[in-house]
């Protein structure tokens, strides 16, 4: 792809995004202004739940999502200020990252099929990694299911800032089998001067997230090279291929091989994999529709 007379080449374009603050994708503010407040150790429930009531959407999906299986709450949740007391600060912070993610994922007219497809599996990865550090002492569920949700943001953000370029490279000849590692990551570097990892690591930065959420989406195609929380990146690196492999969230791909090493790294057995896939399949087939953007 070449720069024109009158017009940037793609990498321009996603350089000039990139180096401009503004342009960067934003939380919605009412998300931007509870994790601020999540963050103060006095803070109480009715000052979140005060917040959370400011945007109906965040309310409705807050309750929606309070009351999914996905989040493990067995009694029903009918009001903000319950949902807050229940689910407690972490969750409640997992809840808003997730609607985050969700609205940022909203489909348009002309990519429609690509986000609704990229959230799906974004959300199959985020239930898997949850289930395998279920079984890794050293990793906690929530940090899983997170770094799952936004592991490929990266891939949104070109997606909105050179769609027509990226769409072109996601449904090449030759591409499909590489493009969730790191076949794709190599392309978009050669085309964009970064890949989605590099720009999901920036834009997790930007948006002042844990150091480890941001390395577990920076490095999820080459965890041995992340300098800390190695492991959360390993996980999150194995759970991707396993959500691919499997189909959940996805059409299964039976090409893609495991990395053994990281999986006997955390502990996990081809017994264990069996039985987590069957239940986290189910588990999506169940409640994808209250995760959908």
């Amino acid at each position: 792809m070449f720069k024109t007379k009158n017009r940037l080449s793609p990498a321009e374009v996603v350089r000039q995004k990139l180096n401009d603050d503004q342009a960067i994708m934003p939380f919605p503010q009412v998300v931007g202004r509870l994790i601020t407040a999540l963050k103060d150790p006095k803070v109480d429930s009715t000052t979140l739940a005060r917040i959370i009531e400011e945007d109906p959407a965040l309310t409705m999906r807050l309750l929606r999502m309070a009351n999914s299986p996905m989040f493990g709450i067995a009694n029903v949740i009918e009001t903000v200020d319950r949902a807050v007391t229940m689910l407690g600060k972490r969750p409640l912070k997992n809840v808003a990252l997730t609607f985050a993610a969700s609205q940022m994922f909203s489909a348009d007219t002309t990519t429609k099929e690509h986000k609704e497809s990229l959230w799906c599996h974004s959300i199959g990865c985020a239930m898997v990694g949850r289930e395998l550090a279920s079984h890794v002492d050293a990793i906690n569920p929530d940090d899983a299911f997170l770094a799952g949700v936004f592991h490929d943001i990266g891939k949104l953000f070109f997606i909105d800032v050179v769609p027509d370029e990226y769409i072109e490279l996601l449904e090449g000849e030759g591409v499909a089998e590489g493009n969730h590692g790191d076949a794709l990551c190599y392309i978009e570097r050669e085309l964009f001067d970064a890949s989605h990892e590099d720009v999901g690591a920036k834009l997790v930065r930007s948006w002042q997230l844990p150091e480890k959420l941001m390395i577990a989406v920076g490095f999820h195609h080459r965890p041995g090279k992340a300098i800390a929380h190695g492991q959360l990146a390993k996980l999150i690196g194995c759970a991707n291929s396993l959500a691919h492999q499997k189909g959940i969230g996805s059409s299964p791909d039976e090409s893609i091989e495991l990395c053994q090493e990281t999986l006997d790294e955390l502990g996990i057995t081809e017994d264990m994999i069996s039985t987590m896939t069957e239940k986290v399949a189910e588990q999506f087939q169940r409640n994808c529709s209250a995760c959908s953007g």
